[in-house]
């Protein structure tokens, strides 16, 4: 071979070899340029669903969350028994919270109430006591046990209990007539002419319903019909008529449901 035919090879070679890696270049430069514009192609499209984060498990309830679920699905069940007065029902369904919650004052207040209507006076003042010892527990509750003091016969009590309970419900009508009455039947008549002459002497009109009942069984013990009929009169129309049906259903009053002139009055009481 000539020099010049080996230059010529080693030229052609040389170029070849030059041509093939300028081609290998474009190449590769070609085969980057469609992946990457593939790729933003498939990032861009909305169709693909982006990875999603598994959601947190929710934590089962704690016990103290079961108990309180439990307390007022209790609740709920109760409130049928209460509008029917189905006293059983209460007692058993009263308990059931109190095995929950031994401190729940409505809970021993539904049970007391229970007792009482069934009979139980000694299961109705030991439940209404435990409501009153409670943090939290309202005047009604010792006005629920006064009533029970006094079907025993603890008048004394029933009186201390009642004029706690005026304390923390100065308001109340029921609390305040009822108070008037257990300290007649009681022989404190005198202590009741008082407290009549004082509510007259306030003179506020739309407080005399806090008085007139009282006023009225003072009259009754007094032999006074009239003055007993006014009382009620005046009593009747200032209070709401379940309330009255309610207060002139009170024990004090079963001698004088037969008279003539108040049989209007005591056909309306609600024993």
């Amino acid at each position: 071979m000539a020099f010049w035919d080996f230059e010529d090879a080693r030229y052609k070679g040389a170029r070849a070899l030059a041509i093939a890696s300028i081609v290998g270049v474009i190449v590769t430069a070609l085969g980057l340029t469609l992946l990457f514009w593939n790729y933003d192609e498939k990032s861009s499209d909305s169709s693909v669903v982006a990875p999603t984060l598994e959601p947190t498990p929710t934590p089962p309830p704690s016990p103290e969350q079961i108990r309180q679920t439990e307390i007022e699905e209790l609740r709920v069940e109760l409130k049928e028994p209460i509008a029917q007065k189905a006293w059983d029902q209460i007692e058993v369904i009263s308990k059931k919270i109190l095995e929950l919650d031994p401190e729940d004052i409505e809970g021993w207040r539904h049970l007391g109430w229970s007792q009482e209507q069934r009979g139980d006076l000694g299961g109705a003042l030991a439940s209404y006591s435990q409501a009153i010892s409670l943090p939290g527990s309202s005047p009604y509750n010792r006005f629920l046990r006064a009533r029970v003091l006094r079907k025993r016969g603890e008048l004394a009590a029933a009186i201390l209990d009642l004029e706690e309970a005026s304390k923390g419900d100065p308001g109340s009508i029921g609390m305040s007539n009822l108070l008037m009455i257990f300290k007649i039947q009681a022989g404190r008549e005198d202590e009741v002419r008082l407290m009549v002459a004082n509510y007259a002497a306030v003179g506020i009109k739309n407080q005399a319903d806090l008085w007139l009942l009282g006023a009225a069984a003072l009259a009754l013990k007094e032999g006074n019909i009239p003055r007993a009929d006014a009382s009620l009169g005046g009593f009747q129309a200032m209070v709401d008529p379940q309330l009255f049906s309610e207060l002139i259903g009170d024990s004090f009053f079963d001698p004088y449901r037969d008279n003539i002139a108040l049989i209007d009055y005591f056909s309306l009481s609600k024993k």
